[in-house]
């Protein structure tokens, strides 16, 4: 916090900035500060580059395609609409949203290793899909004990 003013001395008024934890005179003189040592200045460098390739790193690893290698495709066997009507908001960047749903949609689909998967869908993939049709989908989060 920082508030100008002046600050009586011996003499004239002098500027000073109010700052914590003691009012610092505005002279016109630089702040002086020690020089700082080699050592100083390399762990400097060392600790802001490291701090940049973690950044670095973050942003590729985040921009992978995370589905790319872990989908599961199958045949769909029955496709399954109950009817629920419900209105969803949604708060985003966006702003307030609003979604009427006619219900859930879901298909069943076995992958080749015989296993049946109830996959939820929105409407336009229910209606674009048929029974016998192939559908790729992320599988289901591992169960935990």
């Amino acid at each position: 916090m920082r508030s100008a003013g002046l600050l009586k001395s011996q003499g004239p008024y002098v500027p000073y900035v109010l700052s914590f934890p003691f009012p610092t005179p505005m002279s016109g003189k630089p702040f002086i500060v020690k020089s700082t040592t080699a050592r100083d200045v390399t762990l400097a460098v060392i600790a802001g580059a490291a701090l940049l390739a973690f950044v670095l790193w973050g942003i590729l690893h985040m921009s992978q395609d995370v589905t790319g290698h872990s989908l599961l495709t199958g045949k769909i066997v029955a496709k399954h609409f109950e009817p629920r009507p419900e209105e969803q908001l949604s708060l985003g960047k966006g702003g307030l949203d609003e979604k009427n749903l006619d219900g859930v949609y879901t298909m069943d689909v076995r992958t080749p290793d015989g296993q049946t998967y109830k996959v939820f869908v929105e409407k336009p993939v229910f209606e674009s899909h048929r029974t016998g049709d192939e559908l790729s989908f992320l599988p289901p989060p591992p169960k935990t004990p």
